[in-house]
Order: structure tokens, then sequence, then C-alpha cells
């Protein structure tokens, strides 16, 4: 555990000389609504009402101005290395965001969920804004509204917690579907596509090109263009739009380890605006991705089992039989102890056979291991953005939208 706090808890080790280095790790909600960020200050001071540089934990840089700065519970108008601050008026704040010099960021403390479920209400409406809520306080809930309203799961205890939040803070009752496996799509090869500014079908005052190939681990952006090329807010609005575009790939799901090289801008000193590329740019990003093609994924987990030893051979006929793989096997006279992988898919209905098939004896415990490509037809995910693989569908959204 000391080791652990060495790691994660580091102290705050620069001054108020240095620059700003700070990390929000919670956010809350004022009695009127308005968001708090608690924010730990590593470096550097804070002077409230001045404007600080945002760097998002997943997307790109911006510039954001604390209308108020609280310590220990009291205003204060400047705050320094070492303290625990409490930020008002950032609107778009996130856990995880930093502020100031972007630092290392601590390695991932866990992997991301790999189960899904539609979440059901009578007030649609309020149901997503509480959602919305709780997910901007806590990293381990992520939601998404297409069609329906899905929420991400680790197990299913975790729908009897929001189903609890929801009721108790705020006061909407909830039903889900069944849950269902999160799958990731894996860049084939690499891909390239360019639309220039006066193109034939290009309907924006503004041009891109984006280069992608695949990437061990992460999303890398790189500016193959001159950055002083196009003016910042520009940069700022083609980087965001690609982080987004990358949330759903060619079959819907997301592509989260990717290189994407803006190759190609082009734009109007006097009529272009950030909208122009935030409308281009997943048409273009989908295209060069198309190119290069991509496989979905499906979550695997790592799982180790102690069943009795007389209900070994019966275990594993079920084990195989919701496609898992037994990779060591540890015997005695009256135990067994079984360590392998199944994919996310068929986790809980084995575990939900485990109790009968093992006279109630049997403890499994699972971790998210890898990913693997699916067997069969790839499965598809319904689209919140139109469909930018198709320009008629997509431009029909974006007028229903505006």
């Amino acid at each position: 555990m000391i080791e652990g706090i060495r790691s994660w808890l580091p102290r705050a080790t620069g001054s108020a000389e240095n620059p700003l280095q700070a990390r929000v790790f919670k956010v809350d909600r004022g009695a009127a609504g308005q968001k708090i960020a608690l924010a730990r200050m590593f470096a550097g001071t804070l002077t409230a009402r001045s404007y600080v540089d945002v760097q998002p934990v997943d997307g790109a840089e911006y510039q954001a101005r604390p209308s108020a700065i609280e310590v220990a519970g009291h205003p204060v108008d400047r705050a320094e290395a070492g303290q625990i601050v409490a930020l008002r008026g950032l609107k778009s704040i996130r856990i995880g965001d930093q502020l100031g010099v972007r630092t290392k960021q601590v390695g991932r403390l866990f992997a991301p969920p790999t189960l899904e479920t539609v979440v059901s209400a009578r007030d649609r409406v309020k149901l997503f804004q509480a959602l919305t809520q709780l997910a901007e306080q806590d990293p381990l809930i992520r939601v998404r509204k297409a069609d329906d309203i899905t929420v991400s799961l680790y197990g299913e205890v975790q729908k009897e917690v929001i189903a609890s939040l929801l009721a108790t803070e705020y006061g909407v009752d909830v039903t889900f579907s069944e849950t269902t496996p999160i799958h990731v799509e894996r860049l084939d090869g690499e891909g390239d596509a360019v639309r220039e500014m006066m193109a034939p079908g290009n309907l924006w005052l503004a041009g891109v090109g984006f280069h992608v190939a695949p990437f061990a681990e992460g999303i890398e952006y790189n500016l193959v263009v001159e950055l002083g090329g196009l003016p910042r807010a520009f940069h700022t609005a083609i980087e965001e739009t690609v982080r987004l575009t990358l949330r759903q790939g060619l079959y819907g799901w997301e592509i989260p380890n990717i290189r994407v090289d803006l190759t190609h801008t082009a734009y109007d000193s006097v009529g272009t605006t950030a909208g122009d590329f935030r409308r281009l740019v997943p048409l273009v990003l989908l295209e060069a991705i198309a190119r290069a093609g991509t496989t979905v994924l499906e979550p695997v987990n790592h799982f180790e089992l102690d069943v009795p030893a007389d209900t070994v051979s019966r275990v594993l006929a079920h084990v195989a039989e919701h496609r898992g793989l037994v990779s060591r096997t540890t015997l005695t006279e009256t135990q067994a102890h079984l360590e392998g992988t199944i994919p996310a898919a068929t986790t809980h209905p084995f575990e939900s056979l485990l109790p009968s098939l093992s006279h109630g004896e049997g403890l499994l415990a699972t971790t998210f291991h890898t990913y693997q490509p699916v067997s069969g037809p790839a499965p598809t995910r319904s689209r919140t953005d139109g469909n930018p693989l198709n320009q008629k569908e997509y431009v029909l959204n974006l007028n229903r939208s505006s």
C-alpha cells in the first residue's frame, strides 16, 4: 500500500515560481447545479478569474477561467503548489483533466469497462441528465445516447448501485436490459483521405486530409502540416473532432489505438469557421479509416476458479461451452484451482451456473485480460453521429440537429 501511495499520490515537489501543474481528481455539483472541480496543485500558482490552459484526458487543449477559488472551504484570490483547491466556473472540466503544463499521467488504475446495458425510465430527458451528472462525478460510469441510452458496466452488481443512486439522488426509477459486451475496432492497415476546400461534394468552406495507421496504445495525433498555417482555434476544432469521431469506427465501436496524422488543411480567411472543420472532419477521417479497414474485437477476461475436486469434469465442460480456455489446473484430493480466459460476453452466464455446478462452493474471480477478434459476422452498434460513411444521411442528421 505504501508503494501504491508513492506511485499514485506523489508529493507536490514544485514551487509557486514554477509553471502551473494541477490535476482534477473530483467533480461535484453545487446547490444550484454548477460544477465544482477539486484539483491538487503540484507546482505554480492559480489566480481567480485568470485564464489557464486545460489539458483534457482525451481531448485537445483549451483555455478556461475559474470564476472562484476555494481552499479548505474559504474563498481565496490565489492558490499555490501543495494546496487542494475547489474551482468554480469550469463548465467542461472532467476528472483527470490537467491545468497548466501537461505532465506524465499516472498509469491507468482500472481497465476500461467491457459491458454495457440499456437504461430505461419514464422521463428519458431527466434520465440522461442524471446519468451525465453521475458520469462527471465517477469516471468509471460512461453514458452513451443513440437510439437508446446505454451505460457501461464492470459487472451486474453495478446495475444495483446505479439504480440506487438514480432513485435516491435524482428521483428516477429505472430498468435495465440484458448486459452485452462492449467491442472495439482495430485498424487493419494504413489509409489516407483528403477533401479539398472547393472539391465537388464538399459543402463546407474548409479542406482537410488525414493519414491513419495502427498504434500500440492510445490515440496519437500528429501535425504533418505546419502549425502556423491555420488559426489555433481551427486546429483545436480539428483535434477535438478527430477524438470524438474515433469513438465510432466503421462498425460503430470505438477505435482506442490509432495514429492520426493531419496531412492537409485549407481555409478561407474571411468565411471559414471552426464549425466548417467540425462538420467536415468526420467524413474525411472515416474515409481514411475505411481505406485502412478495421476488425471488431471482443473483450476477454482472465479467470481464477476454485471448485471441489469431484466437480472438475462438469465445470470444465461448461467452461468450454462458454468459450473459455483453461491454461492451468492444480488438483488436490479435495480442491481444484483453474486459471484461464473466458469472453466477457459469456462470463456472467457461466458465473450464474457455477453454484449448481459446484455444490455452491465454487469461487470465481475475473479481471479484464485482452481483446480478441470476434468469430463470425462483425457485430455493429447504432451510431450517434448520423453516419459519416454516408454523406447524405450525415447531412440530414446535421440539419435535424441544428
